[in-house]
């Protein structure tokens, strides 16, 4: 119920976010993603929406921006469906990092779209790794890992959350979840065929097979220790 509840809130709006920290600097980028996101800026790049229309994914591609009379050079980094970061049509737009010229390209491109569109509006925190979860780009593991890289306080837990980006985590429990399997299939046959001398299904084989499961859990729980939160927050887990 709560995934079929975020994939309905998700719904087909576009959604825009900032990427970049807040305050002033050389250049900031904002991310654009959904249905309507090229039409949304070739709209507003009046004479070069054209080219970002046919540009193919991913590229790079410079425009010029119509803000309600202020023009603005930006460029635009196009990564189409399904090959972006949210398996949408993906915009990364940089722009100069002055928080008014910030402020003006997000105001001009959640204005009113032309019909059949879609709607834009803003991101909530977190909804561009929610959608690329929810459309599969990233597993729950992944997705926990950008979260521990954002607010990574030390680098040995940068680290640990970059091993996680990589899949070690997913690949990890996937290989001790196949030990478990084959253990509990051997001991199903050991009870449908006791009269049968398997090799397989040996006492001491049993066990080693189960040591070597234990102790690769084992590992698995040191190894995440760095994992815990380090401001002192709980952690809690609905299963």
């Amino acid at each position: 119920q709560v995934r079929f509840s975020l994939m309905r809130d998700t719904g087909d709006d576009t959604i825009l976010a900032v990427s970049s920290a807040p305050g002033s600097g050389a250049a900031a980028v904002l991310r654009l993603s959904g249905p309507a996101t090229i039409p949304r800026l070739s709209s507003l790049a009046r004479y070069e929406g054209a080219a970002l229309a046919s540009a193919p994914g991913s590229s790079v591609v410079p425009l010029t921006l119509d803000l309600n009379g202020f023009r603005l050079r930006v460029r635009v980094g196009l990564f189409r469906a399904p090959r972006s970061y949210t398996r949408e049509d993906l915009a990364e737009i940089t722009v100069p990092g002055s928080p008014p010229v910030i402020a003006l390209v997000s105001r001009a491109i959640l204005a009113a779209t032309p019909p059949g569109d879609g709607s834009i509006r803003w991101a909530r925190p977190g909804e561009l790794t929610l959608r690329a979860f929810l459309n599969g780009r990233l597993d729950l593991s992944q997705a926990e890992s950008v979260a521990m890289l954002i607010g990574a306080t030390g680098e040995a837990e940068a680290r640990a959350s970059q091993r996680g980006l990589r899949g070690e985590l997913r690949s990890q429990i996937l290989g001790l979840h196949e030990s478990v399997l084959e253990v509990l299939a051997l001991l199903e046959a050991a009870l449908d065929f006791p009269d049968e001398d398997l090799p397989q299904v040996a006492p001491s084989g049993l066990i080693d097979r189960i040591e070597k499961a234990l102790e690769g859990i084992r590992g698995l729980r040191r190894s995440s220790a760095i994992r815990v939160a380090s401001d002192g927050s709980l952690r809690v887990v609905l299963a």
